[in-house]
């Protein structure tokens, strides 16, 4: 299962200490809790959630992207252990934080439906972002909706992701419940421009993150001269025979395409331009080993000519071109105030 739209995770493993290469997929066991006393939403100020589930039809879904299309699954969830499962979960976020920020919904789903009652309602694995002093950095938890009413609950990367998506996966992805497949863009469908209009300017900064410590993951950021901040998530192009350089894909596949995800002052764009012809790019990149399988995520910024000049990287591996003028720029970078542009 290919991750999409997964910006900047790094974030969260570069404090990680260092591992060895082995992964799993083994969670801590947990045991289903059911209150024999029901807690109303007036109480909690949350939507009320029940807390068993046995009695209800639980329906499950999947988008992927596979080459450039994207994939969606569908299937009735009739094991008795995965609903089990899915109502652990569920009983965890009575104490998960609830959280009020912007959101994207992720590609995993589940609805419940309990048929006598009508009760019925949603939850989304989501990609929270969270502002910091300079900038957003991202968060997982689940989106319950029920009634109209929607809440955020913040787990992190806890064991209810991990067990979220691959129950899901098990359970779904296989060809008979294929429901659609459509082109799958470059970025977030949240992010088409919608016939929006957006001055477009010139990319000046472009934040670059592998990962293939969980398959293969390109997927980052950039900034233009008007200060305006997009995303771009290349799985959509991970199979596909496209030699055009990173630039160009930006350009035709998500800058034409897309709507910004923030905005900074332009003015500190224009203090970094003015300091390209002070750096030195024969310098050279001095850092250490930081973290272990949260690949690489390289800041760069693009002089006159668009050719690309890596300032600093982090991730298994930080550190920051040993350059005045290189330094003064990440740090104008990182002290960017960041105005996100609501899409929820």
């Amino acid at each position: 299962m290919k991750k999409v739209l997964s910006l900047l995770l790094a974030a969260a493993a570069a404090f990680l200490p260092a591992c060895n290469n082995e992964q799993t997929n083994d969670v801590p066991e947990t045991t289903t809790t059911v209150s024999n006393t029901e807690t109303t939403s007036a109480e909690t100020g949350k939507p009320e959630i029940p807390l068993d589930i046995s009695g209800f039809t639980v329906i499950g879904r999947i988008s992927e992207n596979i080459d450039d299309k994207r994939i969606t699954y569908e299937k009735k969830i009739s094991e008795t252990e995965n609903i089990e499962k899915l109502g652990e979960i569920l009983d965890t976020l009575k104490d998960a934080n609830t959280i009020d920020t912007d959101y994207l919904r992720q590609f995993y789903s589940v609805t419940f439906r309990n048929d006598e009652t009508e009760e019925a309602f949603t939850m989304d694995l989501v990609s929270m972002y969270i502002k910091t002093k300079s900038s957003y950095t991202t968060d997982r938890g689940f989106l319950i909706e029920k009634n109209g009413q929607k809440v955020l609950y913040s787990t992190g990367y806890g064991w209810q992701t991990s067990v979220f998506t691959k129950l899901l996966s098990d359970e779904l992805i296989s060809e008979e419940n294929i429901i659609e497949t459509k082109d799958a863009p470059c970025f977030d469908e949240n992010y088409a421009a919608k016939g929006e209009e957006f001055e477009k300017g010139r990319i000046v900064f472009v934040r670059e993150y592998f990962n293939y410590a969980w398959g293969y993951e390109h997927s980052g950021s950039f900034i233009d001269d008007l200060g305006n901040t997009y995303f771009y998530d290349l799985s959509c192009l991970e199979n596909k025979d496209d030699e055009r350089p990173l630039l160009d894909i930006l350009y035709e596949e998500v800058y034409s395409k897309a709507r910004p995800v923030s905005h900074t002052d332009p003015k500190s764009i224009a203090k970094c331009i003015e300091k390209i012809p002070e750096i030195n790019t024969s310098a050279e990149m001095k850092g250490e080993d930081a973290a272990c399988d949260a690949g690489i995520s390289t800041i760069f910024i693009l002089d006159e000519n668009n050719e690309f000049i890596a300032l600093s990287k982090w991730g298994d591996w930080q550190g920051t071109l040993d350059n005045p003028a290189a330094k003064d720029i990440i740090k104008i970078y990182e002290s960017m105030p960041q105005e996100r542009y609501k899409i929820n």
